[in-house]
């Protein structure tokens, strides 16, 4: 819908950015996302869609797809979230690209919001500095959709 938006629909998002909402663009690079929406929309975060960090590690061509997305992103000033991590090496290679975030399993599953609250304090409290800069994986942040 958004790759295909109107005058209309472009300027009614950014009144919505201009009240200070953050607006992500989700699953990028499946569908029917195109690189002109990371431009043209008023959007904050790029969030690089599961089906392509899944098998980054073992797929030439994945990998190549996320290193772009991650590049073009970042040279747009936008933050980039990948979403699917499941194992430490692929936080690492994301990391070490320079994406900004990450969500999946590897930092917890899909929790409600009273759950997520739960786990955000266990992970304070047990973290050295009480911050979440002080959680694991070097300053990479974990959001859980509930």
């Amino acid at each position: 819908m958004l790759v295909e938006a109107t005058t209309s629909t472009t300027s009614r998002l950014r009144g919505v950015k201009g009240l200070g909402v953050r607006l992500a663009l989700d699953d990028f690079g499946t569908g029917y996302s195109a690189i002109t929406a990371l431009h043209r929309l008023p959007i904050h975060t790029v969030k690089i869609d599961r089906s392509f960090v899944r098998d980054m590690i073992d797929n030439h061509s994945d990998a190549a797809i996320v290193r772009s997305i991650v590049l073009i992103s970042r040279n747009l000033d936008l933050h980039v979230v990948a979403e699917g991590v499941e194992t430490l090496g692929q936080a690492d290679i994301l990391r070490g690209l320079g994406c900004q975030g990450a969500q999946g399993y590897l930092y917890a599953p899909a929790l409600d919001s009273k759950k997520f609250d739960a786990w955000l304090a266990r992970q304070l409290r047990d973290s050295t500095g009480g911050s979440w800069r002080d959680l694991p994986n070097n300053g990479m942040t974990s959001r859980a959709d509930g």
